[in-house]
This record gives C-alpha cells, sequence and structure tokens, in this order.
C-alpha cells in the first residue's frame, strides 16, 4: 500500500527533526564544557551531519529547495498532523540559530564591536590566521592602499 504525500512529509519531518535535535543536543553539551575546543574541532562533527540529513529530507520529499518545501507543506497544511510536525521543524531550526548565536556572543565577549559597512578599521587589530599565527593588522596593511581579507567561517 502506498503511503499518503501527508504521511511521507510526516515521517521524513520527524526523522529530520530528531536528527538535528540530537546533534544540537551534543553540540550545546560540548560548546558548554569548552566552547574553544568545541570551535576548534567539534563544529563540522557535531553540526556537519545535517548537511546530510537536510539533503536526504529534501530529495525524499522530492524538493530542491526552501521555497519548494514550504509549498509543499502548504499544500497539505489542511492535515493536523503535517502543522504539528511543520512546528516542530520550525522550533528545531529557531533552536539551531539561538544557539549558533549565543555561541557567537559567548566567544566574541570582550571583542570589539562587529564593523558595519563604510566604517574604517582601526589598526589595533589583532587577526588570528589559519596556521594559529597573531598578526597585527598594522602589519599587514602597512604600505598597502588597500587590504583585502577573507573571512572563514564555518558551522556546518
Amino acid at each position: 500500500m502506498k503511503m499518503a504525500e501527508a504521511e511521507i512529509i510526516c515521517e521524513a519531518t520527524k526523522q529530520v527533526v530528531k536528527r538535528v535535535n540530537a546533534s544540537l543536543d551534543k553540540a550545546k553539551t560540548a560548546f558548554k564544557n569548552d566552547p574553544e575546543e568545541w570551535i576548534e574541532n567539534g563544529v563540522s562533527k557535531d553540526l556537519g551531519p545535517n548537511i546530510g540529513s537536510y539533503a536526504a529530507f529534501y530529495t525524499s520529499l522530492g524538493v530542491q529547495d526552501q521555497a519548494g518545501l514550504h509549498q509543499l507543506f502548504k499544500k497539505n497544511f489542511k492535515n493536523v498532523e503535517v502543522q504539528e510536525r511543520y512546528e516542530e521543524l520550525l522550533e528545531v531550526e529557531d533552536d539551531w540559530n539561538s544557539f549558533l548565536d549565543s555561541a557567537d556572543t559567548a566567544l566574541s565577549a570582550g571583542l570589539l564591536p562587529p564593523l558595519k559597512e563604510g566604517e574604517l578599521i582601526t589598526d589595533k587589530i589583532v587577526l588570528n590566521t589559519v596556521g594559529g599565527a597573531e598578526v597585527d593588522l598594522h602589519e599587514l596593511s602597512e604600505g598597502a592602499t588597500y587590504l583585502h581579507l577573507i573571512l572563514l567561517r564555518h558551522f556546518a
């Protein structure tokens, strides 16, 4: 017997929410125990597998992107269980965003405030390089008219 579309949506959503919640719980615990260690070595391990979980989720539902996912939920929203699963998905995504925001806030406490477009950088900023060395921004920009920096940030 073939499953109805609403049942497929509910089961796939239930599974992705379960996986994301489990990885978030693991990440939160590791971050609480040692934030710097988690950023250096745990982000990819704890949160990275969610990329595959979402890819499998989208594939199982036959959608290509978030807009397609929303359309699919909208089409089936008369089903009460679809509504409940959609709320669970929104909750876990909000939890994900809140966790990363709090991690950013905790790790940037005491640092200079973020720059806004058009603001000038003071030359008293110390940068951590990929190799772990600290370099003064003034040293990098000495004699240069322009300095292009690339920020590498990986949270998945």
